[in-house]
């Protein structure tokens, strides 16, 4: 069953990243819809292979393929509705955040991580040159989903530091470029950068998507460590 799953992940990985390229070749959200449903697929094969191979504490994995769920929903929405768009991506990143949780408790030093990605997003939503968040509503959604994913980054982060392993180390890159990717959607959709960031976004956005899909493939149960200072 174990090369089967690989199989399969190989295959909608790049599936995913097909639908990425034809939605930038042609802007038809179809396409965008194809590549975010292909990653959601990677992230329920490699849950249902992780409860078939009995890993024991399973909470990381569900909580995982609930955030790529929502971000696949998220994905299509966001080229309809900015703001409701983001208010389901902030709900995928509370999941993923709760995720980081599973593999190690929040410390009070994690929050110096969110910090500092917080003050980076404020810098890019507030400063960036050309720049024009064009609502008050837009601003609010903007600062509100900045806290939540530089609280998910945060701690992905904080954990690759603390748990110094490959896996938690993967984790943090596959967050931190998807973090990357909203600053540059963000670049893309209010300052008038033009297509050159949209392609970064994208090509940033997917491959994080699907590493935090495999994670659930890796995941070996990991005992939860307890938080503190």
């Amino acid at each position: 069953m174990k090369k089967s799953i690989i199989t399969v992940n190989i295959i909608l990985s790049a599936l995913a990243l097909c639908g990425c390229t034809l939605f930038l070749l042609t802007g038809k959200v179809l396409f965008k819809g194809m590549g975010s449903f292909a990653f959601m697929l990677v992230g329920f094969f490699n849950l249902l292979y992780s409860v078939k191979a009995k890993k024991g504490k399973i909470a990381f994995c569900i909580f995982v393929f609930i955030g790529l769920f929502l971000a696949m929903i998220a994905d299509v929405m966001l080229q309809f509705d900015f703001i409701l768009g983001a208010i389901v991506f902030a709900m995928c990143h509370v999941f993923y955040f709760f995720a980081q949780n599973f593999l190690n408790g929040y410390r009070a030093k994690d929050i110096v991580f969110t910090l500092v990605l917080f003050i980076f997003a404020l810098s890019v939503l507030f400063l960036f040159p050309g720049m024009n968040l064009d609502s008050l509503n837009v601003k609010a959604v903007c600062v509100i989903y900045s806290v939540i994913i530089s609280f998910m980054t945060g701690k992905a982060v904080a954990n690759a530091f603390s748990l110094k392993t490959a896996f938690s180390s993967v984790i943090a890159l596959a967050t931190v470029l998807f973090f990357f990717s909203d600053v540059c959607l963000v670049i893309y959709l209010f300052s008038g950068v033009g297509r050159v960031a949209n392609v970064i976004c994208l090509y940033t956005y997917y491959p994080a998507q699907i590493i935090l899909a495999y994670m659930i493939f890796f995941y070996k149960g990991i005992a939860k460590k307890t938080g503190g200072d």
